[in-house]
């Protein structure tokens, strides 16, 4: 349950000490003196033929029905008797058009017709007093235009619409109270407001008129559908994919997630991505400066990093990275970058998180910890549970025992170090997949009896 519903109904529960209803796997409909007195009612798995025609419960506040397919219809009537009603969830029940006694309904906050089938909800517009609007899954293709008139709106979820293809222009820039907005990662359709024809879908600038907004998800799938200047200051949950086919079955909805794929990063979307928890990029240019930013903390949350194809980075974060950057990052992985090595050695002491790291087809990768200094130091991954290396063909060592070459060592004769030697440790390691390192000759420093049990 989201923030603005959570609280919304502990108000409402809160004040009320009376009768409640609750019944799961529903074959009948309840009697009469059930419920009549009732101010909240909850009756989930109906699998009932019909609905009553009306329900007299003048003291109602809060009524959930759900039934476990989408042919119960709700009659016209049924809310005829409830005016004092304020949330009102329907699960799975086919709405063909609103029924016209929800106009009755004038006390309402909350709605949720969630995995509904709907056709008409123009009626919608009487609910003067909604707060919190939602479609979630429903088969709604087009968001009415007399949404607008829900001044009130503090959070709209479309989430999971999969088949909304309309939000009508300034519909969304007229609600302005919206605290959280939800559109379907599906959703494609938007246009860019400086055209010169009557537009017929909804521009990113209308976000610009929801000086409330806090949580936000979206999909954008074009980056030149982008306003020139989008506020995310005031974001606090984000969930935001551009250029790429959105998240997928994925769930991160209580992360700050950003996913990027062949974009030009704009100040205002470096701004998310320094606040993110769950980070993709991808196929990303001049990405090189974002990583390696010097200006204050930046990546604190960072729990979850995943860069692709971002051939512009020479190596994941400098040494004058702020100190503390990424240290809550569990999992990292890295594929198909132009790197010689990923970290230096200053930066992977504050990676104590870390339980997943994988690195593939990085092809002139050669130290996964690098550093210009003597390496004296021994370093450790406390928490380090699975790793991967394959498809490092240049890959000579994971930390190395010594320092690089200069010019005139180039030519000595110097053993090849192996991969791990004694000044690296995984105490927590339970699994490690390597495959077609082509220069490495030798894997374990002596040290392979001091490691716990591994599946290699």
């Amino acid at each position: 349950m989201h923030d603005v519903i959570r609280d919304v109904a502990i108000s409402i529960a809160s004040k009320e000490k009376r009768a409640v209803l609750v019944k799961n796997g529903v074959q009948e409909w309840p009697d009469k003196h059930e419920y009549e007195s009732c101010t909240a009612i909850s009756l989930l798995s109906m699998n009932i033929q019909e609905l009553p025609d009306d329900l007299e419960c003048p003291q109602l506040r809060i009524l959930t029905l759900q039934c476990d397919n989408h042919s119960l219809k709700v009659p016209d009537n049924l809310f005829k008797g409830m005016e004092k009603l304020e949330v009102l969830k329907m699960i799975d029940l086919c709405i063909l058009s609103v029924p016209s006694s929800l106009s009755n309904l004038v006390n309402l906050q909350v709605l949720c017709l969630t995995g509904c089938e709907l056709a008409d909800v123009s009626l919608l517009k009487e609910l003067r007093k909604l707060e919190i609007l939602s479609f979630d899954g429903s088969d709604i293709k087009e968001l009415a235009p007399e949404i607008r008139q829900l001044t009130r709106l503090r959070q709209l979820d479309l989430r999971n619409c999969n088949e909304l293809t309309v939000i009508p222009p300034n519909v969304i820039s007229s609600l302005t109270r919206l605290e959280e907005l939800y559109i379907p990662h599906r959703f494609d359709k938007w246009e860019v407001e400086a055209t010169n024809k009557e537009r017929s879908n909804m521009s990113l600038v209308e976000l610009d008129a929801l000086n409330r907004l806090t949580a936000l998800e979206l999909h954008i799938p074009n980056v030149t559908v982008l306003p020139k200047k989008l506020l995310f200051e005031k974001l606090i949950r984000f969930q935001i994919s551009i250029g790429c086919d959105g998240f997928g079955s994925q769930d991160y909805s209580l992360a700050r997630t950003m996913k990027f794929t062949g974009i030009p990063l704009k100040d205002e979307l470096t701004v998310l991505l320094h606040r993110a928890e769950v980070l993709y990029l991808n196929e990303l240019q001049g990405l090189e400066n974002v990583l390696r930013d010097r200006d204050g903390d930046k990546f604190l949350d960072l729990k979850y990093l995943e860069v692709e194809k971002c051939e512009s980075i020479r190596q994941l974060l400098g040494k004058l990275t702020p100190l503390g950057s990424m240290c809550k990052l569990t999992v990292l992985k890295v594929g198909n970058c132009r790197m010689k090595y990923l970290f230096s050695l200053s930066i992977l002491r504050g990676l104590v998180q870390l339980q997943h790291l994988e690195i593939k087809e990085c092809e002139i990768v050669e130290e996964i910890v690098g550093d210009e200094e003597e390496v004296t130091d021994m370093v450790v991954f406390p928490k380090l549970k699975i790793m991967a290396l394959e498809y490092l063909p240049n890959l000579r060592s994971f930390y190395p025992k010594m320092k690089k070459k200069s010019r005139k060592e180039e030519n000595l004769d110097i053993p090849a170090q192996p991969l791990f030697n004694e000044k690296i440790a995984f105490p927590a390691l339970e699994k490690l997949i390597i495959e077609r390192l082509e220069k490495m000759r030798e894997i374990w420093d002596n040290q392979l009896s001091r490691l716990p049990p591994v599946v290699v």
